[in-house]
């Protein structure tokens, strides 16, 4: 009698414990998302952001994001991040760089500078930033600014993951349009539960959408 006491006791502990696990395992799977960005060729697309949108407000980090300039490029070549965060720009080259952006979300200058003398930039405006520098055409970088969005970056194989599932996700990336700032919505409802989402974006080949700095230098052109 005292064993079979004993393995009821154990069996309502198993199902104390285990029970919330599996409910908290079968939550988790299917409020998170994964997609995979393919292009029109079905090739994996790296750096393209995917958001959606969040279901609460989300309040900008009071920590600065980075945009640094690594071998006459900026790095990272995509930065995502909220409305409202402040963006610093070093400058880690043995030149000086002029970063700029003529984007309505947030023209700005940063004139001839090295090391990391600049002072941080506000974004307090959702949009596509594009960034150049004066001095470096081949220098182009993006910066994302969301408004209360989730957003991952895809990485080498086109694949990128997100904390929550939201019936549609945004896509953007600056192959999409000539314009560089198109994102497409897209509805992936139906697959939810599934695991991995393949996404299609149909991208602009790289040879009609080479930058050759395309800002007609608005601002003085220095030299190195």
């Amino acid at each position: 009698m005292e064993n079979i006491n004993s393995m009821k006791i154990r069996m309502m502990i198993y199902a104390v414990v285990l029970i919330p696990l599996l409910c908290f395992t079968s939550v988790s799977a299917n409020t998170a998302v994964k997609v995979r960005v393919l292009d029109q060729n079905n090739k994996p697309v790296p750096n393209a952001v995917v958001s959606i949108a969040a279901d609460k407000e989300i309040t900008p980090a009071d920590s600065l994001a980075v945009m640094d300039q690594i071998d006459r490029q900026f790095a990272p070549h995509i930065l995502t991040i909220e409305k409202g965060r402040k963006v610093t720009f070093p400058n880690s080259d043995n030149v000086r760089h002029n970063v700029y952006s003529f984007s309505s979300p947030k023209p700005f200058e940063i004139r001839m500078f090295n090391g990391s003398d600049s002072s941080p930039v506000e974004f307090d405006k959702a949009g596509i930033v594009v960034l150049g520098c004066n001095i470096h055409d081949s220098m182009v970088g993006f910066i994302y600014v969301g408004d209360n969005e989730l957003s991952a970056i895809t990485d080498d194989d086109g694949i990128a993951s997100l904390a929550s599932f939201a019936p549609e996700v945004i896509v953007w990336h600056p192959r999409l349009s000539r314009t560089q700032n198109t994102r497409k919505t897209v509805n992936i409802a139906a697959e939810k539960g599934h695991g991995l989402i393949d996404i299609m974006l149909p991208l602009i080949p790289v040879k009609e959408n080479q930058t050759s700095n395309k800002f007609k230098r608005k601002f003085s052109r220095g030299s190195d």
